[in-house]
């Protein structure tokens, strides 16, 4: 309990904190909200090309994003920043090419929308402004959500898309000014054993948390996926804890410091919050979406 207080107490994770448990829990209530709006199957589809899409974006960063928050604390050299935006928007772009042929132009336009953000997000971290990081993220997910409503009644599904695309360019575009046009590996050579296994960890975590949709989606029925998309949207919240935990403290190692018992109030939190969803979960989903069970 003590160290549950004390990482209360450190300002900076709990910025980051709360940022992530808004955006995920935000996010977890759009897709309820949505649930008891459009049919399972439509539900289903729109479950497989975000999935996709997001996968897409963050495998684009080639995790240039885990390499900026965990050199730039220690370079403090802008032009890391730059190189790395660059590599992404230019990796982005050509993943986007082959998406927007076998699904649609929504699905291109918010995986690059996606590499952006995380990309520029992850700068925040690097550069420790974590306050700014916590209003970057709040913001643009007030924006996603705001804007896929509204557009959902204009375009349909694509209106769903199009507005995570909005909410993620409302802050990623604010960082394209930082772009070095040049030649971007001489700055990234030295750090390309670091990069490898970056990319390498950051497209394992994301496979792990997105294939399974993109399987069922490529297999099985529309609806079936749909089913399977509500099911798991409470376990799926909890995944903010150690993903606050990893950016908080991947720019604090960096830098030098760190604490042990932030980590291990994390993994007691993420547990008690676990056992509290599998008990209540039954209970809870067929009250919200009564058309899925």
């Amino acid at each position: 309990v003590m160290l549950i207080k004390n990482g209360f107490k450190n300002k900076d994770l709990m910025n980051v904190t709360i940022a992530n448990f808004f955006f995920t829990i935000a996010g977890t209530v759009f897709w309820l909200i949505t649930a008891n709006i459009i049919k399972p199957a439509i539900y289903g589809e729109l479950s497989y090309y975000f999935s996709l899409s997001l996968l897409l974006g963050y495998i684009a960063t080639l995790g240039l994003h885990t390499t900026v928050s965990t050199y730039y604390p220690k370079e403090r050299n802008p032009d890391l920043v730059g190189a790395s935006l660059l590599v992404t928007v230019v990796t982005a772009g050509i993943f986007s090419i082959f998406t927007s042929i076998i699904t649609t132009i929504y699905v291109s336009l918010l995986l690059i929308g996606t590499a952006i953000y995380v990309v520029s997000t992850y700068v925040l971290l690097g550069e420790q402004q974590y306050g700014l990081y916590s209003k970057a993220v709040v913001f643009a997910r007030i924006i996603q959500i705001g804007s896929s409503i509204l557009l959902y009644f204009v375009l349909d599904w694509p209106g769903v898309l199009l507005g995570f695309v909005l909410g993620y360019l409302s802050v990623g575009l604010f960082f394209i000014n930082k772009i070095r046009l040049s030649n971007p590996f001489p700055i990234l050579k030295s750090k390309i054993p670091f990069i490898k296994y970056a990319f390498i960890a950051n497209a394992l975590y994301m496979l792990n948390y997105h294939m399974d949709r993109i399987i069922i989606g490529s297999f099985f029925e529309n609806a079936i996926l749909g089913y399977y998309q509500l099911a798991i949207q409470a376990f799926r919240a909890l995944a903010f804890i150690p993903v606050s935990i990893f950016q908080y403290l991947l720019p604090q190692k960096a830098a030098g410091s760190i604490s042990k018992n932030v980590e291990f109030a994390g993994i007691v939190l993420a547990a008690i919050l676990s056992a509290a969803t599998i008990v209540l979960s039954p209970f809870v989903i067929p009250i919200v979406a009564p058309e899925y069970t």
